[in-house]
C-alpha cells in the first residue's frame, strides 16, 4: 500500500491517540481516494460562503487497523478497486432510495446479472447500505471499533469551524485534537510504492524535458518546447504542471511568445503529475557560444548540489545538511545563487525542509518539536540550486534523491554533471 500506516501507528501511540481522522481532498487522495468535486469550496455550493472545502468526506484511520472510509454514495466507484476489496467502505448522503437497492437481488438477470466487475463492486458497497451523512457513518465506525470514547486526532484547517463544532457535539465523549500537522509528518517518509510512482513520475518528466531542450533552435518559442513536452508526458498518462524558462535572469516564464536565441545560457524548470504524485526538476542549456567561466560556474553549482547530497543520511540534521552546502558556497568566486533541499510527493513542497528557515520549535498540535527535522530513510528530497545574471543568463540545477540505510541514492537517469549543450 502506499500510505504509510507504520507512521500513522507510530505518531498514534507517541501522542496516546486512538485513531486519526482525515477531512482534507488530499489526505484522502492519499488514502487512494479521489474524485474532482472534493476539492469544491463552500463558496461553490452556498454563495457568500467561505473558502473551507464544501464537500467533505471521511477517512478514519484506528490504531493498529486498517483505514474505514465514509465517502458519498454517489463517488463511490472512484475509490479504488484496492481498497474496495480489502477495506471497509461506508457510502453516505442522499443518492438513491436504500430500499430499491435492498429489493435488488444479485440473481436478477435484467440488473445485476449483466454488470461489468466495476458495477458489481459498486453494486455490493452499497447494498451494505447508506448513511445518512458522513456523521452518521463515523458513528457506526466509532462504535464498531469501540471508539465512542477515545482520544481521536482530527484535520482541522481545511474544513469549517461549523464542521469540527458538528464533530465534537455529536461525539462529545470524543476527545478531539487538532490532528492537521501529523498527517504532513506521515506523508515525509515514503513507502516503498510510493517511491516506485515517484521514480516513474521523475523518469517521464526527465525524457520530455530532455526531449524538449534538445529541439532548441534559434527562434524557438516555448509554445514550441511546450507542444514537444506535453506530447511526451501525455503518452506516459502524466498531466502537464508547468515548464518554466529563466529569461536571462529575470525570473521565470511560461509566456508561449517567448522567443529563446542563440548564445544563450538557459535555466529550465518542469514538473508533472503521475498517479497522484509530482515531480519538480530543472536543468540548465548552454545554447550556442559560452565561456570558461560559465563552464566553471555550473561545475561549481552542481558540486554544491552534490554536497548536500552526500551529506544525507539518516540521523542527520537538515541543519548540517544545510550548512554543508553553505560551506561549499563560501567558496565560490560568485555569489548570490539561492539553494535548497525539500520533500517531494504528493506535493511539490512537502516535509523535510533544508533551508535557512529551520532550527526554531513550531507547535505540532501536541507538543512543540524542532522544525530542523532528522532525516530518515524513505525520504524523498530535492535539490535545487539557481544562479542569475540579470539580463544575461541563468543556471538552473535540480536533483532528487532518495535516503537509504547509508545515504541518498541519486536516480541514474537524472544526470545533471555537465548542462545541455546545444
Amino acid at each position: 500500500m502506499r500510505f504509510n500506516l507504520d507512521a500513522a501507528n507510530d505518531l498514534m501511540a507517541k501522542y496516546k491517540m486512538d485513531a486519526l481522522l482525515f477531512i482534507d481532498p488530499d489526505s484522502l487522495k492519499y488514502f487512494g481516494y479521489e474524485l474532482f468535486f472534493n476539492s469544491a469550496r463552500d463558496w461553490m455550493l452556498k454563495p457568500g460562503g467561505t473558502n473551507n472545502y464544501g464537500v467533505t468526506n471521511f477517512c478514519l484511520v484506528p490504531y493498529k487497523k486498517n483505514p474505514i472510509y465514509m465517502v458519498s454514495a454517489f463517488s463511490i466507484s472512484s475509490v479504488d478497486t484496492y481498497l474496495a476489496d480489502n477495506y471497509d467502505i461506508l457510502a453516505c448522503g442522499p443518492f438513491i432510495d436504500v430500499n430499491i437497492i435492498k429489493n435488488v437481488s444479485n440473481a436478477d438477470k435484467n440488473i445485476a446479472g449483466n454488470k461489468n466487475d466495476i458495477e458489481k463492486k459498486i453494486f455490493e458497497l452499497l447494498k451494505k447500505g447508506i448513511f445518512k451523512d458522513q456523521l452518521e457513518a463515523l458513528g457506526h465506525a466509532l462504535s464498531k471499533y469501540n471508539l465512542e470514547s477515545s482520544r481521536i486526532a482530527v484535520e482541522q484547517d481545511c474544513i469549517s469551524d461549523v464542521l469540527i463544532s458538528n464533530i465534537k457535539s455529536r461525539f462529545s465523549s470524543v476527545e478531539f485534537h487538532n490532528g492537521s500537522e501529523l498527517i504532513r509528518l506521515i506523508r515525509m517518509i515514503k513507502t516503498p510504492e510510493e517511491i516506485a510512482v515517484i521514480e516513474n513520475c521523475l523518469r517521464i518528466t526527465e525524457e520530455a524535458f530532455l526531449k524538449a531542450v534538445n529541439s532548441i533552435k534559434p527562434k524557438t518559442t516555448m509554445k514550441d518546447l511546450k507542444v514537444i513536452f506535453k506530447s511526451a508526458i501525455f503518452k506516459n498518462d502524466a498531466q502537464y504542471e508547468h515548464f518554466f524558462i529563466f529569461p536571462r535572469g529575470m525570473g521565470m516564464t511560461d509566456n508561449d511568445r517567448y522567443i529563446i536565441e542563440k548564445n544563450n545560457i538557459l535555466g529550465f524548470d518542469a514538473g508533472v503529475i503521475y498517479n497522484g504524485y509530482t515531480s519538480d526538476t530543472g536543468m540548465t542549456v548552454f545554447f550556442g557560444k559560452y565561456q570558461d567561466r560559465d563552464l566553471e560556474i555550473y561545475k561549481n553549482l552542481y558540486e554544491m548540489v552534490e554536497t548536500g547530497i552526500r551529506s544525507v543520511k539518516p540521523g542527520a540534521r537538515c541543519s548540517h545538511v544545510y550548512g554543508e552546502m553553505v560551506k561549499k558556497v563560501s567558496g565560490f568566486k560568485f555569489s548570490g545563487n539561492t539553494f535548497e533541499g525539500h520533500g517531494i510527493g504528493m506535493g511539490f513542497r512537502e516535509y523535510p525542509a533544508i533551508n535557512p528557515n529551520i532550527g526554531y520549535d513550531y507547535n505540532n498540535g501536541f507538543e512543540n518539536i524542532s522544525s530542523d527535522f532528522i532525516i530518515e530513510k524513505g525520504m524523498v528530497i530535492n535539490f535545487e540550486t539557481c544562479y542569475n545574471v540579470f539580463d544575461q543568463k541563468t543556471f538552473q540545477i535540480e536533483k532528487t534523491v532518495m535516503v537509504t540505510d547509508s545515504g541518498a541514492e541519486s536516480f541514474t537517469f537524472q544526470n545533471r554533471q555537465e548542462p545541455v549543450f546545444i
